[in-house]
């Protein structure tokens, strides 16, 4: 499918344009099928993932990582060259220094406030178009899963 106009010329509203339309119609684009990561089996799971983060003892990697894909937040952003372009790239945002000390001072503050309220902070460059956790109806426990699976992420792109 190719876009015209406006669709065309904003990556947020093409990316809005075709989730909406694959949601109605079933439609996928290839980005979508790219940006789409299926759950893998356990054992194929790096070690890295498997072990809680160091300071992140609430959630489940493995489960963040599953709910990553399931809740559609590669559609967006991007982990290691898979996934969307909309939001910023994840890789290695383990290792970020938290974007603002003051308010959130470890980098697991920074990254659980930007799931639960996106548009605390938004990222240079990118808008403010990211889903809320009561939005996407993650419970406290998948909030954490997710945090404790981006915490792993320390490898810097």
């Amino acid at each position: 499918m190719q876009l015209r106009g406006g669709l065309a010329r904003s990556p947020v509203l093409a990316a809005l344009f075709l989730l909406l339309l694959g949601a109605i119609t079933g439609y996928r684009s290839k980005a979508t099928e790219r940006a789409e990561v299926q759950p893998a089996p356990a054992a194929a799971v790096s070690e890295s993932v498997r072990r809680t983060a160091p300071g992140v003892t609430a959630g489940d990697s493995l489960r963040g990582q599953e709910l990553f894909g399931q809740v559609g937040c590669n559609g967006c952003h991007m982990v290691n060259g898979v996934g969307g372009m909309v939001g910023p790239d994840l890789t290695g945002v383990g290792a970020r220094p938290s974007r603002d000390p003051a308010r959130w001072p470890t980098t697991e503050a920074y990254i659980r406030a930007s799931i639960i309220e996106p548009k605390a902070y938004v990222v240079d460059d990118y808008g403010a178009v990211m889903l809320s956790a009561d939005f996407l109806h993650l419970t406290a426990q998948n909030v954490d899963d997710v945090v404790a699976y981006l915490m792993t992420l320390r490898q810097k792109k």
